[in-house]
């Protein structure tokens, strides 16, 4: 009680305050604060007098050096007629300031000038939205510099930034040598708008503002494009995003200025190049729009290997990430980029196996389950020939799903009971001197199996991979020791399986060749692979056209094994080098 008392009080000792009781859209009660400016302040501008006949008699001070300086606009401030209307303002001679350099001047919550609610930032009401003005050497306006949407901080926040209005001077300073800094009667009139948490009629043509001048270390007469971004070393696409990257990635500002791209990070009053790249070192940039975030994509070659550089930009700067990257990609002569992947085969040495088979008892309960399901809904054979209604089908679908449990229940009933009886088959295995056999194959090998997966990729050779405007071209290297990007081949396991039941002559018994590894990509500008997992199998065959020291059966396997793995490396290679 006593809590809500204090704040209508303080609300009332503001004098342009009220709070606006109303129902919620959820049924509860919404409490809305409305800011008006006092009638003191409006009446004080509008009495006040032109203090100068033109632009070139307003007071200027002088601002020659970088640094944070505190600024304050009241009635007490010189007031001048602008072409946006009547202002309060503050004037600088800005000639001497040496270029480039940066200007913000950043407004906070303000009380009224003489108020006790100074005292209390908690309670300072007013919010002046600044407009910068540059003028020339003859005073003729060059620039007009309007404030960035408000800070949503200073609704919690009651020493944050409201508004903030930034200037970057590049010119000579003939070109830039004023700065005025004032407000506009749209803002003085506003209605409706939400600063800070407060519904606001009108902003305040006072208030309390925060001037910092920052050097710029970069040597530059001409600024195309400014955009807040993070800058990601080495990637090359928004996939390669992860929590770490977030954390660990620079934020700054992606400066592309008359012959060079920068990132720049802020180091107290002074903003440093991090990366300067020349236009015409770049052979590659793009963005993506729709992925999240809005990336720019770079890429320069060094001694024959690209490097790319991605910056990424929030939701609020994703269109002006795009428009600098499409200025970029008009603007800037661009290569054709041809970038080499290499493919190689690990030196592993493949394990071999004889593992058992399975007892067929799934695949005997999805035959009886089929079996007893076509039984029970025997009579909907009718609706093939186009007769049965929507209602007809549904039931059709019941009686199915009635039967195939039905047989499902029999069968496993059936399996059990032969299991108590001792005639339920086990998994089938292979004989051991049989595995003793397949175990020394020579053709099974490393050796063997590294000169047939090599002989297999070298055949024809691949075509070029497009994307982009790059251009992969795979090959294969001789080392096992991959650079980036790369695709290494690692065979891991090769196991002869057997299946179904076990025949009465165990040479008839049905066995198929398995082969497992992976795959092992390095993207560009990357250390850290991505396993990929290889399986392949081959067809059935009896187990003793498997046994021999070199059995046709088995020749034929691998060539064929080779083959297809050759061909599925190159295509998940192409994937992979597109997707990164």
């Amino acid at each position: 009680m006593w809590r809500a008392a204090w704040g209508a009080l303080f609300v009332c000792l503001a004098g342009c305050a009220s709070v606006d009781i109303r129902p919620g859209g959820d049924g509860g009660t919404l409490f809305e604060t409305h800011a008006r400016i006092p009638a003191e302040l409006s009446a004080a501008l509008a009495k006040a007098p032109d203090c100068c006949a033109s632009l070139a008699a307003l007071p200027y001070a002088t601002l020659a050096e970088a640094g944070t300086r505190s600024l304050t606009i009241s009635p007490s401030s010189p007031a001048y007629a602008f072409d946006s209307g009547k202002s309060f303002f503050a004037a600088y001679r800005i000639a001497e300031l040496k270029r480039p350099a940066e200007i913000v001047v950043a407004s906070q919550r303000s009380a009224e000038p003489g108020s006790t609610l100074q005292l209390w930032p908690d309670f300072r009401m007013l919010a002046f939205e600044p407009t910068l003005l540059v003028l020339d050497a003859q005073f003729r306006i060059r620039r007009r510099i309007t404030a960035d949407p408000p800070d949503s901080a200073c609704a919690t926040q009651a020493r944050a930034d409201v508004f903030a209005a930034r200037v970057d001077l590049v010119e000579p300073p003939d070109a830039a040598a004023y700065l005025i800094v004032l407000t506009t009667a749209d803002a003085l009139a506003r209605d409706g708008q939400q600063v800070c948490g407060v519904v606001r009629h009108g902003l305040s043509p006072v208030g309390a503002l925060r001037v910092d001048v920052s050097r710029i270390e970069i040597d530059e007469r001409q600024l195309h494009f400014r955009v807040p971004v993070s800058w990601h070393p080495g990637l090359r696409d928004a996939g390669g995003l992860g929590l770490l990257g977030s954390l660990v990635d620079e934020s700054g500002w992606l400066w592309l200025g008359e012959k060079h791209l920068y990132f720049l990070t802020r180091h107290g009053d002074v903003l440093r190049p991090q990366l300067s790249l020349p236009y015409t070192a770049l052979r590659l940039a793009r963005s993506d729009a729709t992925q999240h975030p809005a990336m720019l994509v770079v890429a320069t070659e060094e001694a024959g290997k690209l490097r790319f550089e991605g910056f990424s930009a929030a939701p609020a700067a994703r269109d002006a990430l795009t428009t600098a990257a499409a200025w970029l990609g008009d603007q800037v002569p661009l290569g054709r980029i041809d970038e080499a992947v290499e493919i190689s085969i690990a030196d592993t040495l493949p394990v071999i196996s004889v593992e058992p088979g399975s007892s067929g008892f799934l695949s005997r309960l999805s035959d009886a389950a089929l079996v007893g399901g076509s039984l029970v809904a025997l009579p909907c054979a009718l609706c093939q020939t186009g007769v049965c209604t929507p209602e007809m089908l549904l039931s059709c679908a019941a009686l199915f799903s009635t039967g195939a449990v039905a047989g499902g229940v029999v069968a496993s009933g059936q399996e059990l009971l032969a299991r108590a009886q001792g005639r339920s088959q086990g998994p089938a295995e292979v004989p051991t001197h049989a595995a003793i056999t397949l175990h020394k194959t020579p053709a099974l090998d490393a050796t063997s199996l590294r000169a047939c997966l090599q002989a297999a990729l070298s055949q024809g050779g691949a075509e070029p991979w497009r994307d982009q405007g790059i251009t992969g071209h795979p090959h294969l290297k001789a080392s096992a020791a991959p650079a980036t990007p790369s695709m290494q081949l690692a065979l891991e396991g090769i196991a002869f399986v057997p299946e179904g039941a076990t025949p009465a002559d165990v040479n008839e018994l049905p066995v198929r060749l398995h082969l497992r590894g992976h795959w092992a990509w390095v993207r560009a500008g990357d250390a850290t692979p991505r396993h990929l997992p290889l399986t392949w199998q081959s067809d059935v065959h009896p187990l003793r056209a498997w046994l021999g020291d070199s059995p046709p059966v088995l020749r034929d396997t691998l060539d064929t094994a080779c083959r297809d793995i050759a061909t599925q490396t190159i295509a998940t290679a192409a994937a992979q080098w597109r997707r990164h």
